[in-house]
């Protein structure tokens, strides 16, 4: 069966929390200070059977906007969103800032929630209704269903659980294959079972008796027991809430941000190259090594933006941009993001990892794997050259493409040449980076069109895991 998680959004106190705990009967403020301040401060997580006989897990994130990343860590990887709006307030600003980090995540579905319908004024409902079809035209959210709710009294709830099983029937499923992969949102020890771990688990699967890594750290761990919503499991899946009870690591060296993986399938980074798109109604522009607070997955850390076409990140604009990381972390290909400006802590920036991860080494000559290329090649027949540069199989893998078509790719670029923007010359825009950071000597004013391409003009470099690049320093 396909495993899934919602997640709830919204402004606080619009009752996530309370909507949640109706339609599980669990209260998910555990914390102590939360209970005394009656404000949700750390995602928290419950099962939901549907009549279909999905078991869903439900992550309630807090609405306060000082915690950010601890809704970003709650809502990331889900597949289904409820945007929470409470009937006798209507759209706040935690609302609107929500439904941005759910389109910029890019949640695939979702539906809306009136709450509080117990205390609503009935004649302002269609106005609310309507505000919230202005709100969430043109995002993953227009059109979707409304339902009236009522935690207190129970109204509404048989038919939002209707909808939502509707919903999740329509999901498409989770992939089943890849190496595991587990961002750590919770970290505690149990006594007489140990250190134990919580998150989402995003791609494959991982049983009980494995040996897997934690990164950043690359701390070697085996796992002992497993547990899905505290019912103990032999085996969790992608899609999954999960608990692991850890062995042979010290709790000491555990926090939310790293990233439980499967042994040497996935590596940590510190620059990133991805496509980035700012919110359009910024009145702000981002210029040359702006620092920017970077949210993915779990994690959270500093970045430096390094532009390579431009001066500055105006708003509503797309780029192609590097980001340096003050600490590491793991990324896949695809994997979505947030940057925030430090101060104000307004959201400002939707992006999304959907190219290529590539970690520079500077001051390092890598070896080419496939050997080397010692004779010119014209760039109207440069297919014997990116054949024995790039690994087709890696490459191939890599990127979704094979020799042939990176070649064309290449052969555009060149047959094109000028000083335009390197990435916005490719046809396809999965090569446009690949390309700009293997080749970029190639493209400089002394290389016109229909020149030869010679051997010495490519950087050297070499691939090592399959889901990374490495090659020669690439200066920005």
């Amino acid at each position: 069966m396909n495993h899934y998680v919602l997640g709830t959004a919204g402004h606080i106190d619009h009752g996530k929390t309370a909507l949640t705990k109706a339609l599980t009967g669990i209260d998910t403020d555990r914390l102590k200070e939360e209970k005394e301040r009656r404000i949700s401060i750390e995602p928290g997580f419950a099962p939901l059977q549907l009549p279909s006989g999905y078991r869903v897990s439900i992550v309630d994130v807090p609405g306060h906007e000082r915690f950010i990343r601890q809704m970003v860590s709650g809502v990331a990887g889900i597949d289904l969103a409820l945007l929470v709006v409470a009937a006798d307030e209507g759209v706040m600003p935690q609302t609107r800032e929500h439904l941005q980090i759910i389109e910029m995540l890019k949640i695939p579905r979702g539906l809306i929630v009136l709450t509080k319908m117990d205390v609503a004024d009935v004649e302002l409902l269609p106005l609310i209704e309507e505000d919230l079809r202005q709100l969430t035209k043109d995002t993953v959210l227009e059109g979707a269903p409304i339902c009236r709710v009522s935690a207190r009294t129970g109204e509404g709830l048989d038919s939002l659980v209707q909808t939502l099983d509707r919903l999740v029937k329509a999901l498409p499923p989770r992939p089943a294959a890849g190496a595991f992969r587990l961002p750590i949102d919770r970290v505690f020890t149990i006594r007489g079972a140990g250190t134990v771990v919580t998150g989402t688990v995003q791609s494959g699967s991982t049983r009980a008796g494995d040996e897997l890594e934690i990164l950043p750290g690359n701390l070697r761990v085996r796992v002992r027991q497993l547990q899905v919503h505290g019912e103990a499991v032999s085996q969790v899946h992608a899609g999954q809430r999960a608990a692991l009870n850890l062995t042979l690591v010290d709790p000491g060296h555990l926090y939310r941000g790293q990233t439980l993986t499967e042994s040497g399938a996935w590596s940590v980074t510190e620059r990133l190259d991805v496509r980035v798109e700012s919110l359009p109604d910024l009145n702000f522009t981002l210029k040359q090594r702006a620092p920017l607070k970077l949210l993915i997955g779990t994690a959270e850390t500093m970045a430096e933006l390094i532009l390579y076409d431009r001066k500055e990140w105006g708003p509503g604009e797309k780029a192609f941009v590097t980001l340096r990381l003050r600490e590491p972390v793991v990324a896949g290909r695809g994997d979505r993001f947030i940057l925030r400006r430090p101060s104000p802590q307004l959201p400002q920036i939707r992006l999304g990892l959907d190219l290529f991860r590539i970690r520079h080494q500077r001051g390092k000559d890598e070896a080419v794997d496939q050997g080397e290329i010692h004779q010119p090649v014209d760039v109207h027949d440069c297919r014997p050259a990116i054949g024995s540069v790039l690994n087709g199989e890696k490459t191939g893998n890599h990127i979704g493409a094979v020799p042939q078509q990176l070649a064309d790719e290449l052969h555009i670029l060149v047959h094109i040449g000028g000083d335009q923007p390197i990435p916005y010359l490719v046809s396809d825009l999965r090569f446009g980076m690949l390309f700009q950071q293997l080749f970029f000597p190639l493209f400089s004013p002394a290389h016109q069109p229909g020149g030869t391409l010679h051997s010495h003009h490519l950087p050297r470099f070499r691939f090592s895991q399959p889901s990374e690049i490495m090659h020669s320093p690439f200066s920005a």
